[in-house]
């Protein structure tokens, strides 16, 4: 065997084992960031579920201490405006919900041999 040969093997296998690193540090890093990614998907549905069930007791709030004490609306006058503040609040807080959800970027696994 000719010294061009063994070098053009030789080169041929470090080529190899630098890819294959280049593929495991590459690995590692997507999977570290799903990691960051499942984590701050968590905390935002926690958030948002603490958003979602809290928004709709806004409706006694605002009844109450806005429209009847601030506004002197009388109990039945107060209902409906209270009702509809709650109401767009808590569609305001779903469709953010939906638009963090679906613009969010989630990294892609690479196939390693």
């Amino acid at each position: 065997m000719s010294d061009k040969e063994e070098i053009k093997k030789t080169a041929a296998v470090v080529e190899a084992e630098t890819d294959k690193e280049e593929i495991k540090k590459t690995a590692a890093v997507v999977e570290a960031e799903t990691a960051v990614v499942n984590g701050r998907t968590l905390a935002q549905v926690f958030i948002f579920t603490i958003l979602i069930a809290a928004v709709p007791l806004s409706y006694f709030v605002s009844k109450k201490h806005y429209f009847e004490d601030y506004l002197d609306y009388n109990d039945t006058e107060s209902a409906i405006p209270a009702a509809l503040l709650s109401l767009l609040l808590l569609h305001f807080i779903l469709g953010l919900y939906v638009f963090l959800a679906y613009t969010e970027k989630i990294p892609t696994k690479t196939k390693t041999d």
